[in-house]
C-alpha cells in the first residue's frame, strides 16, 4: 500500500462525506459501503475475502459488524455506525463487550469519519487506558489522518497482524539472502549470521518487537522493504539491495532510529515539534538519531512517517 494511494483515498472519502453526508447519517449500511469498507481494503483488509474480514460476525446471540482476521482467527472487532453517531457510551460498550467475549485483543468503533482503536480488549480494565489511537478523516489534515490510520494497516507480507506488540516471531531456516519472496520477514529474520536471534540476545525480545512495529511505518512509505540484520544495526533492503534511509539499533528497553537527512535547523525544529529530541547530527554518516521506547510507540506511529518520507527522498537524491 503506497502512502500516496492512501492519501488519495482519504481525499475521496472526505468528498463523499461532504456530498452524501445527509444520506450517510441516515443509513448505516451505506456508511459501511461508502466509507468504512474502502478504508479497510486500502489498509490491507480484503472485505471480499472471508479469510480476512467477516461482516456480521456471530458473537453469542448477537453479531458484531466486522471481525478482522489473521491466521484464521479474529484479531479485531469493529463496530460500525452511521455517520455522526456518537462512538461513546452504548456503542463503545457494545464493541468492548464483543471483544471480551471473543477474546480479541483489539476493538475499533467508527462512524466512517471518526475511528477509535482500543487494545487489550480481551480482558477487563480502564477503557481510557486501552485507547491505542484515534483519528478523524475530516477534522484533521489529510496527511495527519493517513498517518494515524496506519495503526490499522495490515501489510500483505505479514504472517500475522500485530498493531501493538502482541505476537512472537517464528524462527526461520537458513538463508543468507533474507530478501526473497519465500515468506514474510519474520520468517526470514534468523536467516543471516546476525539475524533476529542475535539481536534478541544483544538487545531484548521486547525491543525487537518494538522495532518491528516501527519497521511497519517504513514499509508503509516504501512497500517491499524488509529488515536487513547486521552486526551493528538493522537496516532495510529489498531484492535490489540495501535501502538504508532509515536504520535501527535495538537496545535493552528502547530502539535508536537513524534517519538519513541533511543537517538543518528546520529538521531539528520538526523533531522538537513532534516531541523528539534528536542526538547531535552525525556529519560523517549524515544522520539524525532519536530513541523510541514502548511508552512512546503511539507518538512514533503518529509523528515518524513524515521523517521517513524526508529520509527516503534525501537518500534517493544522493
Amino acid at each position: 500500500m503506497p502512502l500516496e494511494s492512501l492519501l488519495s483515498l482519504v481525499k475521496k472519502l472526505r468528498e463523499r462525506i461532504d456530498v452524501y453526508g445527509n444520506k450517510l447519517r441516515k443509513n448505516e449500511a451505506l456508511t459501511r459501503y461508502a466509507l468504512i469498507d474502502p478504508l479497510l481494503r486500502e489498509l490491507g483488509w480484503d472485505t471480499e475475502d472471508p479469510g480476512s474480514v467477516i461482516p456480521e460476525y456471530p458473537v453469542g446471540a448477537d453479531k458484531a459488524d466486522y471481525a478482522l482476521l489473521s491466521d484464521g482467527k479474529a484479531v479485531m472487532i469493529v463496530e460500525a455506525k452511521s455517520l455522526d453517531t456518537s462512538l461513546q457510551g452504548e456503542v463503545l460498550d457494545q464493541g468492548l463487550r464483543y471483544s471480551l467475549i471473543e477474546k480479541t485483543r483489539y476493538c475499533s468503533v467508527t462512524d466512517g469519519q471518526r475511528w477509535e482503536i482500543y487494545y487489550d480488549t480481551h480482558k477487563p480494565g480502564d477503557t481510557d487506558k486501552k485507547r491505542l489511537a484515534q483519528f478523524d478523516l475530516k477534522d484533521q489534515s489529510v496527511a495527519e489522518a493517513c498517518l494515524k490510520a496506519l495503526v490499522l494497516w495490515r501489510p500483505p507480507a505479514m504472517v500475522s497482524w500485530r498493531p501493538n506488540l502482541d505476537s512472537r516471531t517464528k524462527e526461520g531456516s537458513e538463508n543468507k539472502g533474507g530478501t526473497d519472496d519465500r515468506g514474510s520477514w519474520e520468517q526470514q529474520a534468523s536467516e543471516t549470521p546476525f539475524g533476529r536471534s542475535y539481536w534478541a540476545q544483544k538487545a531484548s525480545p521486547a525491543s525487537l518487537e518494538l522495532m518491528e512495529e516501527l519497521v511497519r511505518l517504513v514499509q508503509a512509505v516504501e512497500p517491499g522493504l524488509q529488515p536487513n540484520y547486521k552486526k551493528e544495526y538493522v537496516g532495510m533492503a529489498n531484492s535490489g539491495g540495501a535501502r538504508n534511509f532509515v536504520v535501527f539499533k535495538p537496545q535493552k528497553r528502547e530502539v535508536i532510529i537513524r534517519f538519513k537527512l541533511h543537517q538543518s535547523q528546520e529538521h531539528e525544529k520538526r523533531f522538537e515539534r513532534a516531541g523528539f529530541s534528536p542526538s547531535r547530527y552525525n556529519k560523517i554518516h549524515k544522520e539524525y538519531s532519536i530513541k523510541i521506547g514502548h511508552h512512546s510507540l503511539e507518538q512514533g506511529r503518529e509523528n515518524l512517517p513524515p521523517f521517513i518520507l524526508l529520509a527516503r527522498d534525501f537518500y534517493n537524491a544522493k
